[in-house]
């Protein structure tokens, strides 16, 4: 089922590593100054 994928998808989400999330974290940080500045 989709709603199963879309689960999948989240709980690898959450298991990446603590240096990825901090650099999409940075990434979406820099998007939205330049989005709304």
């Amino acid at each position: 089922m989709i709603v199963k994928r879309i689960l999948q998808m989240l709980m690898n989400f959450l298991s990446l590593k603590s240096e990825l999330y901090a650099l999409n974290y940075m990434f979406f940080n820099v998007l939205y100054l330049v989005k709304y500045e």
